[in-house]
């Protein structure tokens, strides 16, 4: 799909939103769990509370990060076709985030299960407009692997690119090797990415320790 953008704002109210943005970063700062991060951002020129371990960043580190971030990238499908993310083009993914889902049969609502993500993944794998593929929470696998084993459901079962969001460094590192896996090696991988990843802040401004390991490894 291509040239339909979906914009509910206008480029004033963006413009509005991104000054204050700008202006909290830098007068109230971020909750930043890491200390090697903290040190980073220290020594790059932000006002750092180590104790309270909050970070409060300059408009300008702000506006010379976003510079170095590209308008848009590609990831690759298990085909190799290219999907590109960001600039003109509108891609679209399948949900994700439902621990609980109706049943196919029953009609009543019950925990999904890993069965219930491949079923999902072959579902998205069949429909010609979504790009990225992603999983509800399964609730039958060990707590603390059910990232990885969501990650192992889609590549499986569908050729599409999987999106997933790992919920701490280890899950990350366990679903990096599995994309690598995947692209025939880690420098292969790094040239041609078949998995998208997403690591977000908590609100109110806050970047957890586990948000953090995801997004360095």
């Amino acid at each position: 799909m291509q040239n339909y953008r979906f914009d509910p704002l206008s480029q004033d109210e963006v413009h509005k939103i991104d000054l204050a943005t700008m202006e909290v970063l830098e007068k109230t700062g971020i909750i930043v769990e890491n200390d090697t991060v903290l040190e980073l951002l220290e020594q790059n020129g932000a006002k750092v509370n180590k104790h309270e371990k909050i970070a409060k960043i300059p408009e300008y580190i702000l506006k010379d990060g976003l510079k170095k971030v590209p308008s848009s990238f590609v990831v690759y499908t298990r085909k190799g076709e290219k999907v590109r993310i960001g600039g003109d083009q509108t891609v679209l993914s399948s949900g994700a985030g439902a621990s609980w889902i109706l049943d196919i049969d029953t009609g009543e609502p019950r925990p999904a299960t890993k069965k219930d993500s491949e079923n999902y993944a072959k579902v998205t794998d069949a429909m010609e407009n979504i790009s990225l593929c992603m999983s509800p929470i399964i609730q039958d696998v060990t707590p603390s692997l059910v990232d990885v084993h969501s990650a192992q459901a889609m590549i499986c079962n569908t050729t599409k690119t999987p999106w997933v969001c790992p919920g701490d460094g280890m899950q990350a590192r366990y679903i990096i090797e599995m994309g690598a896996v995947l692209a025939g090696g880690m420098e292969e991988l790094r040239k041609r990415p078949v998995i998208l990843g997403l690591a977000s802040p908590n609100s109110p401004l806050r970047l957890a320790s586990r948000d953090i390991d995801v997004a360095l490894e």
